[in-house]
């Protein structure tokens, strides 16, 4: 059977992903309510042209919804859901603000199998049957034997193999590897595993502490050795009560019955023989709580386990290929060892006959995973199993911020709509997940922007320091007659004599560019003697609210105007990467060098200027960040207490906009000119990004003032009834002016 490959720009269940955002649940819900409006006006928009003008025009915020649909009247709908805050199958919303999460695997026991589990996933998975056939290449090779007819269903309920063990184990595992690389697919990709049981082995392979082929391994020698105990006089029972009540019944019964279990503060399971097990059912049930028999015949988790032990040792420690574990990539919490983490150097023969002897503590690995920082519990299974547990024991942890808890998809599923809703909740609570896995291949066409598509929806903020003076009375011709220039402001850099520090804290250096490797090293290695800790970012460090954040950007060569407009295109395109990062910090400096005029007859670096504007642009998009920029004089990147100096600076409190010129600290003020804007100035006048609503507004107060001729610039060039370069023309005799800016 060949698997069908979805298409990367769509979600697995082949609909389409559009992502909608905002920095509060208001915003997010005007910028749905804009974008269905904008549907409306323009019916024969596709959810495709929607989803990637919103990629390349909006940065992902923190509030965010996430609609999957078939069609554009599907997404008119979703988006009138998310507006109006109500729920919707087709619109996954985030509970929370996202943050920066720690996304844990989990890894189920025996259970919950059956033939055919894996069908809908091997026929709509690419990933997933790729590591299918690659475990079905291993079993076949070295151990003659399939699973493969077993996850696609092929196999009769009634075959003899259907329900040994011997099959069911090496299946599960194949299945549980099989949905991991459907969660790395879409982007989803582990910082830690937690396994039960049997699970344990998916997790240590997984964690990169056993190749495939010995997961293979252990699972198929677990297996056989296992299914020596299969008879109908050995019961397992899941119980809802505690693990002391449950040693209490325990201790009160004379049948042979042990705990093996614990997976939550109140849910255990039992082993033994038929009759005690039926016993504590019954009563357990006639106490109120839930009580039920599980389907596995083989005594796991007791100490019966103790006759397997030399056979288990022995087999695994003469055909592993790696008898001792690797050292983990990524941390991998024991069930078996009460939630420690696996460790290189474990010897592996030991550590699966502890596995299969001791009591599974599953409860403790989750709660070892909770301390270590995890914030996202996804299952892997095909129907949850342990999903209920973990929300247990984490509920149990009374934790500030209540960690989500997800599965893959349910037994009845008809498709992979769970896996995407399921995936839609993780990428909308986590700040840092990579969009761009579900945006499309790389070689796409370009499409042209959607004309009169919705501008993003801000946070609208009051940017000046004194308060709104009192609404004041139109301008008439007769007081502009009295001729009453404007003020003149400028830009000055005066030296700071005197500052206020922030208190020392950790700083991350950011080298966005590649370029800046030594400075940055220096940066960070100097942090101490500042009484701070510094470091250099990597990927997968988190940035926190207590953390400062500083952006280096080399020195360049001078450029002209066209390299250096490209050189900025880059930069800003680049900026998608590292901006979700500062945006969870609480202050972020961006160092440019020699872009700012601060000594006489100084000249800046084109480059290095645009891009010190284009950080007071940051602002915008990281409200809850406070952005600096700093600008530095190349020798000082060279001067062995640059980086004591640029330390010194970012430290500085009260400050936006600073500069270093041998090693004294400017700031940038607004000072009155020595002289008001003369009549003549405003013949010819120019508003950068004047067909905004500010610039609209000074453009008027101009036109009242007796502009000749006010041209405004923007970006796009259009705008409704103004296009372009926009001339507005003020007529002699009416010097209130009747123009376009009405």
């Amino acid at each position: 059977m060949t698997p069908v490959a979805s298409p990367r720009h769509l979600l697995p269940d082949g609909r389409m992903g559009v992502l909608l955002s905002g920095d509060s649940p208001a915003q997010l819900r005007a910028e749905a309510a804009a974008v269905a409006a904008y549907l409306r006006e323009h019916p024969r928009v596709t959810p495709a042209e929607v989803a990637d003008m919103l990629a390349r025009s909006r940065r992902v915020r923190r509030h965010r919804a996430l609609a999957a649909v078939s069609g554009p009247a599907d997404l008119v709908s979703a988006l009138d859901a998310v507006a109006a805050n109500e729920p919707d199958d087709r619109a996954t919303v985030g509970e929370r603000p996202a943050r920066p999460r720690r996304i844990a695997l989990v890894y189920p026991g025996q259970g919950s199998q059956r033939p055919g589990m894996g069908r809908l996933f091997y026929t709509s998975s690419s990933a997933y049957a790729e590591v299918v056939d690659a475990c079905e290449d291993i079993l076949r090779r070295e151990h003659s034997m399939s699973v493969r007819d077993y996850l696609l269903g092929d196999l009769p309920a009634d075959a003899p193999q259907a329900g040994d063990v011997r099959t069911v184990q090496p299946a599960l595992l194949a299945q549980m590897l099989g949905i991991t690389a459907m969660w790395r697919s879409v982007g989803v990709v582990p910082h830690a595993v937690i396994g039960h049981s049997q699970g344990e082995i998916a997790a240590a392979h997984v964690s990169g502490a056993i190749p495939l082929a010995d997961a293979l391994r252990v699972v198929v020698t677990r297996a056989r050795l296992l299914a020596a105990f299969g008879t109908d006089e050995h019961r397992v029972a899941l119980l809802g009560i505690s693990p002391k009540d449950c040693t209490r019944l325990l201790a009160r019964s004379d049948g042979r019955a042990e705990l093996s279990v614990v997976n939550a503060p109140e849910a255990v399971c039992v082993s033994g023989d038929a009759g005690p097990v039926a016993e504590l059912v019954d009563t357990v049930r006639a106490s109120g709580r839930f009580a039920r028999e599980i389907g596995l015949s083989f005594p796991a988790h007791t100490s019966r386990m103790w006759a397997l032990k030399d056979d288990l040792i022995t087999d695994l420690h003469h055909h592993l290929e790696y008898p001792t574990f690797r050292p983990p990539a990524i941390e991998c919490f024991s069930s078996a060892l009460g939630g420690e983490r696996i460790t290189g150097g474990l010897d592996a023969g030991r550590y699966w006959f502890l596995n299969l002897r001791n009591v599974v503590r599953f409860d403790e690995a989750v709660e070892a995973a909770l301390a270590a920082g995890s914030t996202v519990f996804v299952e892997a299974a095909e129907h949850p199993t342990l999903q209920s547990a973990v929300e247990a024991t984490v509920g149990a942890a009374g934790l500030p911020e209540r960690p989500l808890v997800v599965g893959t998809s349910r037994r009845d599923a008809q498709d992979l709509s769970e896996f995407t809703r399921a995936l839609g909740a993780v990428a909308v609570d986590d700040e840092l997940f990579d969009w761009s896995v579900l945006r499309g291949a790389a070689d796409a066409a370009r499409t042209l922007p959607l004309p009169g598509f919705p501008n993003t929806v801000l946070t609208e903020r009051p940017m000046w320091a004194v308060k709104q003076p009192a609404a004041r009375p139109a301008i008439t011709p007769s007081q502009v007659a009295d001729g009453r220039p404007p003020r003149r402001w400028v830009e000055a850099w005066t030296p700071l004599r005197r500052r206020a520090l922030i208190r020392p804290t950790r700083v991350v250096v950011l080298d966005p560019t590649g370029n800046c490797a030594e400075p940055a090293a220096a940066i960070a290695a100097q942090a101490a003697r500042h009484g701070a800790v510094g470091c250099r970012w990597e990927p997968g460090l988190p940035l926190h609210r207590d953390d400062v954040a500083v952006v280096l950007l080399p020195p360049e060569p001078v450029m002209d105007g066209r390299a250096a407009s490209a050189r900025l295109g880059a930069y800003l395109s680049g900026s998608v990467e590292w901006l979700p990062l500062v945006d969870a910090a609480g202050a972020c400096w961006v160092v440019t060098v020699n872009g700012e005029a601060v000594g006489e007859g100084e000249v800046p670096q084109l480059w290095h200027a645009a891009a010190g504007v284009a950080s007071r642009c940051l602002v915008a998009q990281c409200p809850s960040t406070r952005f600096g920029h700093l600008d530095i004089d190349a020798a000082v990147l060279e001067s062995p207490t640059g980086a004591g100096e640029i330390l010194a600076a970012v430290h500085t409190a009260g400050e936006s906009e600073l500069a270093l010129r041998d090693g004294v600290l400017h700031a940038k003020r607004l000072e009155r000119a020595d002289r008001d804007t003369e009549p003549g100035d405003l013949t010819e006048v120019v508003i950068v990004g004047g067909t905004g609503r500010v610039g609209l507004e000074f453009a008027q107060d101009l036109a009242r003032r007796g502009a000749g001729r006010i041209t405004l610039l923007n970006r796009s060039g259009e705008r409704r009834d103004l296009a372009g370069e926009v001339l507005v023309e003020v007529a002699e005799d009416d010097p209130v002016g009747r123009h376009p800016l009405g």
